[in-house]
């Protein structure tokens, strides 16, 4: 950049405007040349957003996020020696060099897909929930429509089963606990068991193992589900920040919490396990059947599945309450011991976690693995592979207390739905056919009434 005689001849009464000009564009100057380090140097800058983007201004493979979800309209990843353009902006499907189109689960419609569905294009799904509000992605035909996915399974591309978990020191550490002589003493005030939930219908049908076992042993229960107790006048509404110190330290009174998933699915393990185990509360576990592959030690959690019914759990927890040795044992990973190798070897081998530590978040994991993938299948290099059921597996919904299916359950009801919606979406867009909401809502219905789904 150079610099004119003309426009740094200062004069003497306008010293100060002609000193602060001289700054400005030495501040342009040294901007200029940073962003030319940066574009030469590709330094390890995860996001370099630098505006509004028009095709043209892009020579990197790019992927686009169709399902609107990080906000971003358009930025430079940069994952080693790789570097991809990553946007939502939608007319980036044209570019040349566009490879991957990227899904968040939650945000899917299926009357808006990039269809029809190219064979040199990649979709990859991004879903740490339960199927609750995707039905269809419960289901073969429905996960296979995907080539890569980021789902809370273990066999996932990205696996986001310990996402709430931030490291091994969150379980092991005593900043929360209170000691059990204060827990003894609270239950003057207190119920020994916590449970705070306000989704109140759910596959799971939680609320009514909850509903029963109140009739056993004594429950507060916060939430909007089952409400028999106001919080301290002094907290804020632990709906609006489960994660915050007012909150940890009110669940950490507790002897036990309530910890039921609002689905049932292999993996499928979220913040409400993590976080008594992470307080010094025993958790009271329904969900995940393979809850115990993830346990930081055999007796980390009361699982309700080992019972036959919600008396039985019950009687059981009132045993633990009433002996200290008994329930101090359950703590034992406050203590340090945690005996799971597999899961203190998946915690510690992943290169991300929780926004709040030194980690890359999962969404930056995620989003470089497919900048990778995108880069291979540019090439002609990418492994064909398409995503399989065990990415995503949540059975037909089953009742809480009797572990059998509930007609009554409007659940299965929607499982089965979404089983059909995934058939038909499946055979749609196979076959390239053309598809609107009319047209597949009336094959849903008729295929959904004949049983042939």
């Amino acid at each position: 950049m150079e610099l004119s005689r003309s426009s740094v001849r200062c004069r003497t009464p306008l010293l100060l405007t002609c000193l602060l000009s001289l700054s400005f564009i030495f501040i342009q100057l040294l901007f200029q040349l940073w962003l030319e380090w940066v574009e030469d140097t590709r330094i390890p800058v995860r996001h370099l957003k630098l505006g509004k983007f028009s095709l043209k201004d892009v020579n990197d493979i790019v992927l686009v996020w169709w399902t609107p979800f990080t906000g971003n309209s358009g930025s430079f990843l940069d994952c080693g020696e790789v570097r991809c353009f990553i946007t939502q902006d939608r007319r980036f499907q044209h570019h040349p060099k566009f490879q991957m189109h990227l899904f968040y689960g939650s945000n899917i419609d299926i009357f808006d897909l990039p269809l029809p569905k190219q064979n040199n294009i990649l979709w990859s799904l991004l879903h740490e929930e339960s199927p609750k509000n995707v039905p269809f992605l419960s289901h073969k035909e429905g996960i296979s429509l995907f080539n890569y996915t980021a789902t809370f399974s273990r066999f996932s591309d990205v696996p986001l089963t310990l996402q709430y978990v931030s490291d091994i020191e969150s379980i092991t550490d005593h900043h929360y606990v209170v000691p059990i002589e204060r827990k003894n003493s609270l239950l003057q005030h207190l119920s020994p068991v916590l449970y705070v939930q306000s989704d109140c219908d759910t596959p799971l049908d939680r609320d009514k193992y909850v509903q029963k076992l109140m009739e056993y042993i004594p429950i507060d229960s916060y939430g909007a589900c089952l409400h028999n107790k106001e919080l301290p006048v002094l907290m804020t509404n632990p709906m609006e920040s489960f994660n915050s110190e007012e909150f940890l330290h009110f669940v950490a009174q507790y002897k036990f919490t309530i910890a039921f998933e609002n689905a049932v699915c292999d993996d499928y393990i979220t913040e409400k396990l993590w976080r008594p185990l992470t307080v010094g509360s025993v958790p009271i576990y329904l969900g995940s059947p393979s809850i115990e592959d993830w346990l930081p030690n055999q007796k980390s959690a009361v699982l309700a599945s080992n019972f036959s019914s919600p008396k039985e759990l019950a009687a059981y927890l009132l045993e633990i309450n009433s002996d200290d040795e008994k329930y101090t044992a359950f703590l034992s990973h406050k203590g340090g011991l945690i005996t799971n190798k597999y899961f203190v070897s998946e915690l510690t081998s992943r290169s991300w976690g929780l926004p709040d530590n030194s980690h890359y978040h999962y969404i930056d994991e995620f989003e470089c693995k497919m900048c990778l993938q995108a880069h291979l299948n540019a090439n002609g290099h990418a492994r064909k592979k398409v995503a399989s059921q065990e990415e995503y597996f949540c059975p037909r919904p089953k009742s809480s207390i009797t572990k059998q299916e509930d007609p009554s359950n409007l659940w299965l009801d929607l499982w089965e739905h979404g089983k059909c919606e995934a058939t038909v979406l499946s055979t749609f867009i196979q076959n390239g056919h053309w598809y609107n909401a009319s047209s597949f809502n009336s094959e849903v219905q008729s295929r959904f009434k004949k049983g042939t789904c």
